[in-house]
């Protein structure tokens, strides 16, 4: 939010560089986590 305004929810975009995306992925996501264990 910027000042007192604040954003409609889905406006916020990051930007991820492709090797840190993997790893938040692999942090976060519960569905690549079991993916990657069962390759």
């Amino acid at each position: 939010s910027r000042g007192s305004v604040l954003e409609p929810e889905g406006t916020v975009e990051i930007k991820f560089r492709r090797k840190d995306l993997v790893k938040t992925m692999r942090r976060v996501d519960p569905v690549y986590i079991h993916l990657a264990e069962r390759l």
